[in-house]
């Protein structure tokens, strides 16, 4: 038996696609459930696209409490701004004003929200992210859910759905840069994750003058141009999104030198949705997703407050029944065992007020014991680690040619990740499959560094059974 203990539908609007996705928190964590895709949307008879919804959210067992809807990036502007420290106790009045100054014209009313990004305590600055779009825009969404039926109770940028997403695969979101391309008919988006900007979009409207290949340059340029990287925070990874990942993934690495595409690493249970279908819902699953965890970008909502629906407390009726139905439960299980052994239990006591002091003195000894062993363990752990990196660091240095230098050396457990630059990156395989400590040397990436005329690379290694320093 299944126990969900909540659950959000993710809705994508775009110019020709309506994508309902369904998410799921149980037990285990969260698991994607059915989607539904209607193409050309627009075309259809509002009460045939309303039958169509209410069946699928009624067939599925769905919830219409927690809905989330994407507007698409053409309808939404972002901002960073930095601000002294001292404004944060009035934030929401200085970013009012903010947002007033950013207005085009009074009869232009916007919709906004905004995000702390980063607080510095020794420059005394503040950063925020501010997102905003048209009143008119974040009107027309809600009435158009309002004719099928639907009242959304957040309402965000479709891309922070990919950025959550992000989020459960199995590179997870570090502070180094990543960048998520996602590639649809209508447009090409390049979204910045993680490092100084934590979240920030362009996009490009698709025209019949240039490439698929052209405007994901463009556009990458455009992004990066936008953000300040820091010569230690290069592009980690790019990870390929939308329904034109799978056609544009080997034109990407050939250029670029690494990409993969978003939905292969993501680390969810997938239950009437075939993980394929990523391609076309990933925001909407994502936009989902974020309403169901703990994260800063999940808090965004660009509905005015006075038009935001609370959640009832009839979402919470499945998490209410489930805990009365553990603790009952529990208690009955408690009762049964209590019943069957409370005349044991009788003589046991009797006995046990006998041996009490003993017992007391036997436990300390063994609680020190204990002690001592976890303590043995801990030293020799540390010093088993400590031994295994040196040796590893020794014969890295002993190895590595002179045209070579290496930027990080990441030593986990029995992995090791490096990165760096060298003349010949591709002879270093062989290189450095000739160490005492490393065996499945294996290339991750290897691409030609601009400014320095290098190649720039990345290994990883596992470490084997080192001889000891000095053998």
């Amino acid at each position: 038996m299944t126990f969900n203990l909540d659950s959000a539908v993710g809705i994508e609007i775009s110019k020709r696609r309506l994508v309902l996705s369904s998410v799921v928190r149980g037990l285990r964590g969260l698991r994607v459930g059915p989607n539904l895709v209607v193409e050309d949307f627009q075309e259809l008879d509002r009460a045939e696209l309303q039958s169509r919804i209410h069946d699928f959210i009624g067939s599925n067992g769905l919830t219409t409490e927690n809905v989330v809807v994407g507007l698409s990036r053409d309808l939404v502007a972002m901002r960073q701004v930095e601000l002294p420290l001292e404004v944060e106790e009035n934030l929401d009045q200085v970013v009012q004003f903010q947002v007033n100054k950013l207005e085009p014209s009074e009869d232009l009313k916007v919709c906004f929200d905004y995000l702390v990004l980063d607080r510095d305590e020794k420059s005394k600055r503040i950063t925020l992210q501010i997102i905003l779009a048209s009143r008119e825009a974040v009107d027309e969404v809600i009435a158009l859910l309002g004719d099928l039926g639907l009242q959304p109770s957040s309402m965000r940028l479709s891309s922070i759905g990919l950025h959550q997403l992000l989020r459960f695969h199995e590179d997870g979101i570090s502070e180094h840069p990543s960048i998520i391309l996602r590639c649809e008919e209508e447009t090409i988006e390049a979204i910045l994750v993680g490092g100084p900007g934590k979240l920030f979009s362009c996009h490009q409207p698709v025209n019949g003058e240039e490439t698929r290949l052209e405007l994901l340059g463009r556009v990458m340029d455009n992004l990066l141009s936008q953000v300040n990287l820091e010569g230690s925070e290069q592009v980690q990874e790019i990870y390929l999104a939308g329904s034109g990942a799978d056609e544009v993934l080997e034109p990407v690495r050939e250029r670029f030198g690494s990409a993969e595409l978003l939905s292969d690493g993501v680390n969810l249970e997938f239950e009437g949705a075939a993980r394929s279908s990523l391609s076309v819902t990933g925001c909407s699953v994502g936009l989902a997703a974020s309403s169901l965890t703990r994260s800063p970008f999940s808090k965004m909502n660009l509905i005015p407050p006075a038009m935001r629906r609370s959640r009832t407390q009839l979402s919470y009726v499945p998490t209410v029944v489930l805990a009365v139905l553990l603790l009952v439960l529990v208690g009955l299980s408690a009762s049964r065992e209590y019943l069957q052994q409370s005349q044991l239990l009788v003589g046991i006591s009797a006995r046990a007020a006998e041996l009490r002091p003993k017992a007391a003195s036997v436990i300390e000894i063994r609680e020190e014991a204990d002690q001592l062993a976890e303590l043995a363990v801990e030293m020799s752990t540390m010093l088993s680690g400590r031994q295994r990196a040196l040796s590893v660091l020794k014969d890295l240095t002993e190895l590595i040619p002179e045209d070579t230098y290496l930027q990080s050396v990441r030593i986990e457990l029995n992995k090791v990740t490096m990165t760096g630059f060298s003349d010949t990156a591709s002879s270093l395989t062989t290189i450095l499959q000739e160490s005492n400590c490393l065996t499945n040397v294996e290339s991750k990436y290897i691409t030609r560094d601009r400014r320095s005329g290098k190649d720039k690379f990345s290994f990883e290694a596992s470490v084997a059974e080192c001889r000891p320093l000095g053998s």
